[in-house]
């Protein structure tokens, strides 16, 4: 069954196998390979990150689910490879995460290792 969302990935292994993602995975793997491909210039850039998402895709599609996923290059960088902003202060909340205050008006907050990667 086929995931909802604008993507989906199905992905054919060597023995037949069949394995589906869906656009927060593909998401996650475009990410990945941008990090590996910084170093590339202009149209090479999208080049590099089609042929290491997913072992290659591509090019055209690439650019497309990025534009819909990362909205642009200039936000994706902005998210994944800027240097975070330094807390001002930080809050430990009641389920023991602490909260890094960036800002205190408008108020803006971190939780910074929220989510589990593996």
């Amino acid at each position: 069954e086929l995931t909802m969302g604008h993507y989906s990935v199905v992905l054919v292994g060597a023995d037949g196998g069949v394995i589906v993602r869906d656009a927060n995975d593909l998401q996650l793997e475009l990410s990945a390979a941008a990090h590996t491909c910084l170093d590339e210039p202009g149209s090479a850039w999208t080049e590099c990150v089609a042929g290491k998402t997913f072992g290659g895709l591509p090019s055209d599609e690439v650019g497309r689910a990025f534009t819909k996923l990362w909205q642009n290059y200039e936000f994706w960088h902005l998210c994944e490879v800027f240097t975070p902003s330094p807390a001002v202060r930080s809050v430990t909340l009641r389920s023991g995460h602490v909260a890094d205050i960036v800002r205190e008006v408008p108020l803006v907050a971190s939780i910074r290792g929220f989510l589990n990667t593996t």
